[in-house]
């Protein structure tokens, strides 16, 4: 995991309500064309994580084949209620 540091605490420790905290206080003293920035960047990031997890996806082997297989077995079979597969979850 990467380390960042903020504010001198290194993340890995730092509560997430914590960092939220900051980034609000950070935002609320931005100007109009500063939030933009932070926005585009902020967008940027969120994108690069879904690009990794995709990319993630597609690097396991046969997943096209196994989803494809699992969704036929859907239509012919249907599905199963997870009540009767997990009857414990609600005692």
């Amino acid at each position: 995991m990467e380390t960042i540091q903020v504010q001198g605490i290194d993340t890995p420790h730092v509560k997430e309500a914590s960092l939220k905290e900051q980034l609000q206080s950070h935002i609320n003293s931005l100007s109009a064309e500063r939030l933009k920035v932070a926005l585009d960047f902020l967008a940027y990031l969120n994108s690069q994580e879904s690009e990794e997890a995709t990319q993630e996806l597609l690097a396991m082997p046969n997943l096209e084949r196994e989803l494809a297989e699992a969704e036929q077995s859907i239509k012919e079979e249907g599905t199963v209620n997870w009540r009767s597969v997990r009857d414990d979850v609600w005692e």
